[in-house]
């Protein structure tokens, strides 16, 4: 896989880098107004959000070293299984605020009308 440099040079980088900052400052405001003053360490809830935004940040070098010209064929396997989805909500989908929408998968629920 070759990754095209064109990529690095036309890439936005001021904006990206505004982007984490404002991240981290959200992540540094989510410790302090979660953090125990009687217990060494940060809060867990900011060490998750850190967790997602490395997660976030893999996606996104994914994306621009995918090439979406490939990935075409994939888009009708994709859609087949949104669908798939859709059709267990009402077999296996969860209840709350008085909606059934979500499914439950173990460590997350998905709302798979959000991938569609």
């Amino acid at each position: 896989m070759v990754i095209d440099r064109r990529i690095a040079t036309h890439f936005d980088w001021s904006i990206f880098a505004l982007a984490i900052i404002l991240a981290l400052v959200g992540i540094l405001t989510i410790n302090s107004a979660t953090r125990d003053p009687m217990h060494e360490g940060s809060s867990i809830l900011a060490v998750r959000q850190l967790y997602w935004l490395v997660i976030a940040v893999g996606a996104m070098v994914a994306s621009f070293i995918v090439d979406y010209h490939r990935m075409n064929h994939l888009a009708y396997h994709f859609y087949v299984a949104v669908l798939f989805l859709l059709f267990l909500i009402p077999l296996f989908g969860l209840v709350s605020g008085g909606a059934q929408r979500w499914l439950y998968l173990g460590y997350f629920t998905l709302q798979p009308s959000e991938l569609g």
